[in-house]
């Protein structure tokens, strides 16, 4: 018990009239992590008597191995990351950890440099230009945010647009040749008649 009421978690609880909470490891004591899981959402439920009150919490732990994997199976641009953090800008997961710690951003700087979430911008950074969009997550105080390097996402559509041209030119090559056998023939069929 001793260890739930030392918890970061707890303290939210104690002080905001919140129902339910997503918790990052920074919120979770060590023991909790090392026994159920390093994420958590949490349940508040409250009984009330007369003056007295009383609260119980659900906990549903889970892995943020997880959602690291996950985010580092769909950030496909090399020197890129994406990640996910919360109101108090805890960090939940990422792709890359040392990518995050050189591009993290505020919410606030979030909103300032890009404006409202879903939109995606070309940003200037001490390490170069990227491009930058955040999304807030439904049903949550959580948000993700992707940073795209610039130079290797204009790699990669160069590359994209170079495969494209190639498969567009053989298919024309194709059609070319078809068409030359195809009328070839017919004409020599009509050179026989």
């Amino acid at each position: 018990m001793s260890d739930i009421f030392g918890s970061y978690w707890y303290g939210i609880f104690s002080t905001q009239e919140k129902q339910t909470l997503l918790c990052p490891s920074l919120y979770l004591s060590p023991s909790s992590i090392e026994e159920h899981g390093d994420l958590a959402y949490i349940y508040r439920i409250s009984y009330e008597e007369g003056e007295k009150k009383a609260h119980a919490f659900i906990a549903v732990y889970f892995s943020q191995d997880i959602l690291n994997t996950l985010l580092r199976k769909n950030t496909t641009v090399i020197a890129s990351v994406t990640y996910i953090v919360n109101k108090r800008e805890a960090l939940v997961s990422t792709s890359d950890k040392a990518l995050s710690g050189i591009h993290f951003m505020t919410q606030e700087k979030l909103e300032d440099s890009i404006g409202a979430p879903g939109n995606f911008i070309a940003l200037q950074t001490k390490e170069g230009a990227v491009y930058s969009g955040y999304y807030k997550i439904p049903n949550s105080d959580w948000y993700m945010v992707s940073i795209l390097s610039s130079e290797n996402l204009t790699k990669k559509g160069t590359s994209f647009v170079f495969y494209f041209l190639l498969l567009y030119f053989t298919f024309l090559l194709l059609v070319f040749f078809i068409t030359y056998f195809l009328s070839r023939s017919i004409v020599d069929a009509l050179i026989l008649l």
